[in-house]
């Protein structure tokens, strides 16, 4: 729930500090990889993605951009039928990390060659259908923020992964509910951090 209209359109209520999940790392995939649907209800989430350079614990919000390695465009494939689960507890961490539902690439983009992490434009779109279109100007939670508040329990590492949220547009928000079906293929951009592409099936 990091940007105001994806909470909107899900209606869930912004939380006061980041809504945090994990997803697994055998869910992580390449840039340009084919995904199984494990179900009719796999939703599509483009994502920026901060990578961890420098790692430790307490890290303050005004030192946090120091411990950025770079960044990368990011897919946060989720199962919704498992996610929100209505016959057993619902499964945030579990419905993100089937085989495949964290596509990262297409490299990592070093820090010093963003120069405005804050204000990059995230596009999603299925073939030429256009889902997402965002920018992080509109994150709730900043990435220093999202550090600090990660730091103050766990301990980063270099290599981490940071999902900092998706935009509007994903199909659990929609009316009717759309979602990803065999033979779809799913483009992620971030200007200036390139695409990924995801082909379903």
């Amino acid at each position: 729930m990091n940007y105001q209209d994806h909470a909107d359109e899900v209606d869930i209520a912004t939380p006061d500090s980041p809504a945090i999940f994990t997803k697994f790392q055998s869910s992580l995939t390449g840039a340009d990889s084919d995904v199984a649907l494990p179900s009719a209800s796999v939703d599509w989430e483009a994502e920026l993605v901060a990578v961890i350079g420098e790692g430790g614990r307490q890290i303050s919000q005004d030192r946090a951009w120091n411990h950025i390695a770079g960044y990368a465009v990011g897919q946060d494939l989720s199962c919704r039928e498992l996610q929100f689960a209505a016959t057993s507890a619902p499964q945030f961490s579990l419905g993100k990390s089937y085989e495949g539902f964290a596509p990262i690439g297409p490299w990592i983009t070093t820090a010093e060659e963003v120069e405005d992490p804050t204000n990059l434009e995230i596009n999603c779109r299925r073939g030429d259908e256009i889902l997402q279109q965002g920018t992080t100007a509109k994150l709730v939670f900043d990435i220093p923020t999202l550090i600090e508040h990660f730091s103050s329990v766990i301990e980063l590492r270099p290599g981490d992964l940071i999902f900092t949220g998706t935009p509007h547009g994903v199909g659990f928000g929609r009316d009717p509910q759309v979602f990803l079906r065999s033979g779809d293929t799913l483009t992620s951009s971030i200007s200036g951090l390139g695409s990924i592409v995801q082909r379903f099936h």
